[in-house]
């Protein structure tokens, strides 16, 4: 290579390759013949995929509570979410399946069969003014039914590490 600067009125040269040599492809099969239908593009790009977090690290959540507690319930599902979304590694979405206020006279196994119809993967049950016989009926129908129940009332509903340890049991429940 020369290392001398050119001029700009100079052109360059191509000379034809030494005998022996052939060019990879010649000038002919370099033209490319119009397709025969004007098709639009196809896309090509593969759809969204949602992230793993949204099935794997996802709980719906049926939450119960007694008459005229359900601002206070509902104060403790978002303090719970929140938390959720910072107790490990991978965050936690929580999502309420159901929020069903408990009138004192409703049986537990009707109860359990909402949770359960509703899709949720455990139940929070809010105490605030249960009476403890009906706690203790719908802690028992869901025991014996094998479907996760966590009671929580006032006295905890703010409590970091309570919820901590309500969040770890709901992590070993099915995910969705």
């Amino acid at each position: 290579m020369n290392d001398m600067p050119r001029a700009q009125d100079e052109k360059m040269v191509v000379e034809p390759p030494p005998p022996g040599l052939r060019p990879k492809a010649s000038v002919a099969a370099l033209q490319v013949a119009p397709p025969a239908q004007e098709q639009p593009p196809q896309a090509s790009v593969p759809a969204a995929k949602e992230p793993a977090r949204a099935k794997e690290q996802g709980r719906s959540l049926a939450f119960l509570y007694p008459p005229g507690q359900k601002e206070a319930c509902a104060e403790f599902a978002a303090f719970l979410g929140s938390v959720a979304l910072k107790v490990s590694k991978k965050p936690m979405g929580l999502r309420t399946a159901l929020a069903l206020e408990v009138k004192p006279d409703a049986g537990a196994p009707a109860i359990l069969e909402a949770v359960k119809s509703s899709g949720a993967a455990g139940a929070i049950l809010w105490l605030g003014a249960m009476s403890e016989a009906q706690a203790q009926d719908i802690e028992y129908a869901f025991s014996k039914a094998e479907f996760f129940l966590r009671p929580a009332g006032p006295d905890k509903a703010q409590k970091r590490v309570f919820a901590m340890d309500v969040l770890f049991e709901i992590m070993l429940l099915k995910a969705g």
